[in-house]
């Protein structure tokens, strides 16, 4: 008696291969894009605070330079509420 084995055509076999390598690639892909852009926005974020403390110091040397340290001290007091780094 011989029995008689199914086998699956090769062409089958290496088609849910590839489908399997496309959904993880995507997969993938959207993971890295998502962290990226976090990253990216987290950034962009930061750099504004410096930004703004960049010109919170600018102006600090101008009132400095134009009227003198009693009055810087007075600035650097009122535009404590909204520093950075300082």
């Amino acid at each position: 008696m011989e029995e008689e084995v199914r086998s699956t055509p090769m062409g089958r076999v290496w088609f849910v291969v590839l489908v399997t390598m496309c959904c993880v690639a995507t997969v993938v892909l959207i993971w890295h894009w998502s962290g990226m852009r976090d990253i990216k926005m987290y950034q962009h974020a930061e750099d504004a605070k410096i930004e703004a403390n960049i010109a919170r110091l600018a102006a600090y040397r101008d009132v400095l330079s134009k009227k003198g340290k009693a009055e810087a001290v007075v600035f650097l007091q009122q535009s404590q509420k909204s520093s950075y780094g300082i």
